[in-house]
């Protein structure tokens, strides 16, 4: 009996603590990214409404990550009314070479830089990469994934 009551006990915490993470999610967070420049530091508030916005946290050295930027890279038309913000931890040198590679700065909606005081990490808390929130023109939360999503799923999400 105390087993089941235990177990009981956790599922409620847990459930509860997903539903306070999104209620605080509900609306964009403050966060801050240092942008591959090393110079500028764009802050979420900083970022206009108007357009569905996509943050995606990633590692440059993830296979899932590289899939995932070249979906979004093989739909770029599809995409090209969407904001994509992508954070990393890792130092510029490594985010900057992934830039390279995916020739990110030839989308001028593509914006990646650097979680560089763990702020992102701190207000979303992914729980693994590719991570995923994406929100409305108004800067509403509208579907947070913890995997790869695919395009289907992103396209669907941008255009509720």
């Amino acid at each position: 009996m105390r087993k089941i009551f235990f177990f009981i006990t956790i599922c409620l915490i847990a459930c509860h603590s997903r539903q306070g993470k999104e209620v605080a999610l509900s609306t964009l967070p403050s966060f801050e990214m240092l942008l591959i420049d090393s110079a500028a530091i764009l802050k979420a508030q900083e970022i206009p409404t108007g357009q569905p916005i996509v943050l995606l946290f990633f590692r440059p050295d993830c296979t899932h990550c590289q899939a995932e930027t070249q979906v979004l890279l093989d739909h770029i038309d599809s995409l090209k009314n969407v904001r994509i913000y992508m954070l990393a931890l890792e130092p510029l040198k490594e985010i900057k070479t992934f830039c390279l590679h995916y020739h990110l700065d030839q989308y001028k909606n593509f914006i990646v830089g650097r979680d560089y005081e763990y702020s992102f990490f701190r207000a979303f808390r992914p729980s693994t990469v590719p991570y995923m929130a994406i929100y409305d023109r108004n800067k509403r939360l509208v579907k947070i994934y913890n995997q790869e999503p695919g395009i289907n799923n992103i396209l669907n999400a941008i255009h509720i």
